[in-house]
């Protein structure tokens, strides 16, 4: 894997999980694949900074559960504010990525 970089910068463009991701989203009993595009969206709105994207994901999967991580049945996230709903439909109907 890549060195750490010793300063925080914004998410890279491209971003995937490691091994280690996947194994925390496993046992956690979340979905990776509903996770992830959650996790960057969350962060590019906020211009966040980390040193390590990768052990900032792993909190992400482990705190899913207890901020409403996983969906209702009906494919919708449970616990998505207004703001989300409309992100993911936007992105659903094509208007936005």
């Amino acid at each position: 894997s890549a060195p750490a970089r010793s300063r925080a910068h914004q998410i890279p463009d491209g971003f995937e999980p490691n091994e280690t991701n996947r194994r925390v989203a496993a046992e956690q009993g979340v979905s990776i694949n509903d996770e992830l595009p959650q996790f960057i969206d969350y962060h590019r709105a906020r211009r966040s900074t980390m040193k390590d994207w990768h052990a900032a994901l792993n909190t992400w999967l482990r705190n899913a559960k207890k901020f409403g991580g996983g969906t209702s049945g009906r494919g919708r996230p449970i616990g998505e504010t207004p703001y989300e709903r409309g992100q993911r439909m936007a992105r659903e109907r094509g208007i936005i990525q």
